[in-house]
């Protein structure tokens, strides 16, 4: 059964995919999001190394960063809330604690020589 969206919530996502604030340099803030995305599923599937780990970490906290930007915007510029942007909003904060942790944890891999393998190469 589909829901659909109220006029109060539709109107909201309208006023602010229309502001100034929808595009940065041209570029519709959604299309970065969905770039930035690619770009984190991108790292995700590298061989794991700590290279990538901090590919991983770095495009995270630039998501959430820019996320966290826009929700400012949302709230006391806007005055609307877009219910897509608060559920990329939460998703990019799960995420960047999740990429801190893995990056953390990696040192502490390394050390005990857990390679993540369930089954011997002997």
């Amino acid at each position: 059964m589909a829901t659909e969206s109220s006029p109060i919530s539709s109107a909201f996502r309208t006023k602010v995919q229309t502001s100034i604030y929808s595009k940065l340099a041209g570029v519709p803030v959604a299309l970065m999001g969905l770039i930035g995305y690619v770009a984190i599923l991108g790292s995700l599937l590298a061989p794991d190394s700590e290279r990538s780990r901090f590919a991983t970490l770095s495009l995270t906290l630039a998501g959430f960063g820019f996320s966290a930007y826009l929700t400012y915007r949302e709230l006391f510029s806007i005055h609307a809330i877009c219910e897509w942007c608060v559920s990329s909003a939460i998703i990019l904060t799960l995420l960047v604690c999740l990429a801190t942790w893995r990056f953390l944890r990696s040192d502490h891999v390394s050390d005990t020589g857990f390679s993540g393998t369930l089954v011997s190469d002997r």
